[in-house]
């Protein structure tokens, strides 16, 4: 078992120095900036990956971004009004570039369960880049893997 600590951004009370006297070794995070329904994009991934990874004199801080803690659907999509296509595309897109930056994704079942409930037959999209998504994860993670066991054996 890990110790993992949410963390809300910069602007927590808690700094990532003091998430490390603490024993933290993990961090559980969102783009909690963010509205429900706004795209995550890499780049503000990398920049959250960067804010954990660094302590505040610019030393490498030995954290991760290892749990996406919340990745919002928004209310449009629920109650499939006004901007639903538009943010159910965005929140599709979140997860791919979570994939991409290699954020584990097996955090955001709920979030997917949430949307599936909300959604019907006709947004079958969102299903299979989830799937997608996930799926790319876990290679990355398996390839991770098996080059950090060749390295050692």
């Amino acid at each position: 078992m890990r110790q993992t600590w949410r963390w809300f951004g910069p602007q927590d009370r808690v700094s990532v120095n003091d998430m490390l006297q603490a024993g933290v070794e993990g961090v559980v995070s969102a783009l909690h900036q963010l509205p429900a329904g706004a795209p995550w994009t890499e780049t503000l991934i990398e920049t959250r990956q960067q804010e954990i990874a660094t302590r505040a004199d610019g030393t490498p801080s030995g954290l991760a971004w290892e749990v996406v803690e919340s990745l919002p659907v928004s209310e449009a999509v629920k109650t499939r009004t006004s901007d639903c296509e538009t943010h159910l595309t965005n929140w599709c897109a979140s997860l791919e570039a979570l994939a991409a930056r290699g954020v584990t994704l097996r955090t955001a079942a709920q979030r997917v369960c949430d949307a599936m409930d909300t959604l019907t037959h006709e947004q079958e999209g969102l299903a299979t880049a989830t799937r997608v998504a996930i799926s790319a994860s876990d290679r990355r993670r398996s390839n991770s893997s098996s080059r950090n066991r060749s390295m050692t054996a």
